[in-house]
């Protein structure tokens, strides 16, 4: 689950703002049902994977790039495999970056008419703000490591400090 504060921290002469996305480490790790090990940690690593993208819009090579990440990642799992044509990479009609958007389908084994529809976005602001950490801000781990020895809001430390809280951009 990613939190956003909304913005990133005011910036203070020789340090950087903090960019603002923050992700709850051990919600993240526990998933919607108790899962294994071996499950946790392939969430924990899908899930760097995904920030490590740095998906700037707009961008043709960024937002293609989690946008193919995301369909290969989903062509991976046992029911797409068996229904390839649920899951498609479909080119935006008209887009001056020939981004493309990700469409799955996961059909009911039953006949319903209910249906659930998820949307989002993929693409993020781009590192500016995070001024002498931007090359670190895709990379939870680094950049959440070299924003702890920066002064920071109360509450932020208390995040840092848990241990559950992973700090960056994406």
């Amino acid at each position: 689950m990613v939190y956003n504060a909304g913005g990133a921290f005011p910036a203070s002469p020789g340090r950087p703002r903090i960019c603002a996305s923050r992700l709850k480490v051990a919600e993240a790790k526990k998933g919607v049902k108790p899962l294994i090990s071996t499950q946790k940690d392939h969430l924990y690593r899908l899930l760097l994977d995904l920030v490590n993208i740095p998906s700037v819009s707009p961008s043709k090579e960024g937002e293609n790039c989690i946008a193919r990440f995301i369909f290969d990642s989903l062509r991976e799992i046992p029911y797409f495999k068996e229904n390839p044509s649920d899951v498609r990479l479909i080119p935006m009609e008209g887009d001056r970056y020939e981004r493309h958007i990700v469409f799955a389908l996961v059909r009911s084994k039953r006949e319903t008419a209910d249906t659930v529809l998820l949307t989002g976005h993929m693409d993020v602001v781009g590192t500016d703000a995070c001024g002498s950490l931007k090359d670190a801000a895709f990379d939870p781990e680094e950049y959440t490591r070299k924003i702890s020895a920066l002064e920071l809001p109360p509450e932020v430390k208390k995040d840092l400090a848990s241990g559950d809280w992973l700090f960056g951009r994406g």
